[in-house]
């Protein structure tokens, strides 16, 4: 299975791991008008990545930051998939009891919200699950 990988580089270095800063680019931001363009859209990101006694890397080294597909996949499906699914079912199934439009849309926005407390109370074990490496951009 494949990688998603970014390039970037090490903002600092710490007992937590290394924080390094990468470049987020929408598909069109590498148009050769995309200064011009509102569409284009680039954000800088910090990731942490754990450090498991790498001390050849130092502050300023470009590496490459990557995890791999499946944890994408992943991702997608917990942040995105899993509370659509629980948003439309509540939707369809309180709109089938009451007859109730408003109060359908109210409770699968409702939802939302012990689903999305769930992953924060997580926060920790999911961080594990999602790991990023790095390797040396050479």
């Amino acid at each position: 299975m494949g990688r998603i990988k970014h390039e970037g580089i090490i903002q600092s270095i710490d007992e937590q791991g290394i924080h390094v800063r990468i470049t987020q680019m929408a598909a069109c931001a590498s148009c050769k008008v995309a200064s011009q363009c509102q569409m284009s859209d680039k954000k800088d990101k910090i990731v942490d990545v754990e450090n498991h006694g790498s001390t050849f890397m130092k502050v300023g080294d470009k590496v490459v930051v990557y995890t791999e597909e499946s944890m994408g996949f992943k991702a997608v499906f917990l942040a995105f998939i899993l509370p659509f699914l629980f948003m439309v079912g509540t939707l369809v199934g309180v709109s089938a009891f009451t007859h109730d439009e408003p109060l359908s849309a109210l409770a699968g926005i409702v939802v939302l919200i012990p689903y999305y407390w769930v992953l924060f109370t997580r926060k920790e074990k999911l961080k594990k699950q999602f790991q990023f490496k790095l390797e040396t951009n050479q």
